[in-house]
């Protein structure tokens, strides 16, 4: 399937990293991190790189907003 490349970060929290697809929708390799562990109603921006593509996103952490 090819490689992904992934940062995200939080207010406590970031990482960034590489992973090969296997192309049944699991990721082969670790990641990496700082540990941290994100503050409740946080948001985290997610940025993901594969064959020339970018998608940007943010995540939170709180209760489902409506």
């Amino acid at each position: 399937m090819g490689r992904i490349k992934y940062k995200f970060t939080g207010t406590t929290m970031s990482g960034s990293g590489e992973q090969k697809l296997s192309g049944n929708r699991d990721i082969v390799s670790g990641s990496g991190g700082n540990g941290a562990i994100p503050l409740e109603d946080s948001t985290i921006q997610v940025t993901v790189e594969w064959k020339g593509h970018k998608e940007e996103m943010e995540l939170s952490t709180g209760a489902s907003r409506k």
